[in-house]
Formats: C-alpha cells, structure tokens, sequence
C-alpha cells in the first residue's frame, strides 16, 4: 500500500516538474507570414511592433510592399522585420519562432514575447549577384499587450556548389 503512495507522489512530482518546465520555456504563438520578399523600398536594419492599422499603412506604404491578407487590429497585431539594403543577393531573414515566456526580472512579473528572427548573409568569397537587394519578413498574429523583445541570429550561409554528373 505504502509502494503505491511513494508511486502517485512521484508521479505528481514528476507531472509538475514537466508543467512549470514547459511554461518555464515558453509558450509557442501562432503567427501567418503575409508578406517576404528580397526586394523592398525600406532601407533601415529594424524591427516593428504594429498594433493599429494607420501605423500599418504608413509602413507598407514607406517600404512599397502591398499585402493582401486583412488584419484585425482588435485581436491581432504584426510584426514586420526588415534585414535593410544589402549589395548582391545571397541575404535573407526569417522569423522563425515567436513565443510568450514568464519575465523573470524583479521589475516586472508580466509575460515577455521573444520573436527570433534568423539573418542569413553569405560567406566571404562567395560569388553572387551585383544586385542591391532588401529582405523583409511580415507576419501576423494574435494580439499581445505586453513587452515584444526581439532576438536575433546571424547565420553565414556557406556558398552554393554546383554539381555536375557525369553521364556514364
């Protein structure tokens, strides 16, 4: 009887350890691109928070990109990253995860949003194309009120190598 007691506590043990563990790392959001290209008017290296349509439109309009997807600024919200003017393709950026986790610091106790957005740019010596080109990644998702922190990767794509079968 006393086996049984020692096996649901560890149990539980183990249940909670797994629930605060899951919170502890994050809740993944649900987040639809509605906009990714190479080319656009935005020259700047940034990121938004748009939570209004005016702000929305005044973006769009600044960085020449039309999107035809609505969004609903009552429960929605964007999030547009922009890599800048590069010099020759090969660059690209990505939001690859958004995610609410628990804010940890004493000043607050609110959930924080890191969006993580992946840069990619060529290694050295790679030969690309002498075009001016200008990544951007927009997506939508549900409406978050609180701090949106950005997290960003850089990764140096190794150059692409052809390959030529022979025919034999």
């Amino acid at each position: 009887m006393e086996m049984k007691w020692f096996v649901l506590g560890v149990a539980i043990c183990i249940a909670s350890f797994a629930i605060t563990g899951a919170f502890a790392l994050g809740l993944e959001v649900w987040f639809k691109t509605i906009a990714k290209g190479q080319y656009c008017n935005y020259y700047g290296e940034d990121n938004y928070v748009v939570k209004d349509e005016r702000s929305f439109k005044d973006l769009m309009a600044k960085a020449g990109i039309i999107v035809n997807d609505s969004v609903n600024f009552k429960r929605e919200m964007v999030i547009a990253t922009f890599y800048g003017w590069k010099p020759t393709s090969g660059y690209d950026i990505t939001i690859r995860s958004i995610e609410i986790v628990p804010n940890t610091t004493a000043v607050s106790n609110k959930d924080v949003m890191i969006v993580t957005v992946v840069k990619k740019k060529p290694a050295e010596n790679c030969i690309l194309l002498p075009v001016i080109t200008a990544p951007y990644h927009i997506v939508k998702l549900p409406r978050f009120d609180g701090e949106v922190i950005f997290k960003e990767i850089t990764v140096i794509e190794p150059c692409n190598t052809l390959s030529i079968a022979k025919d034999e």
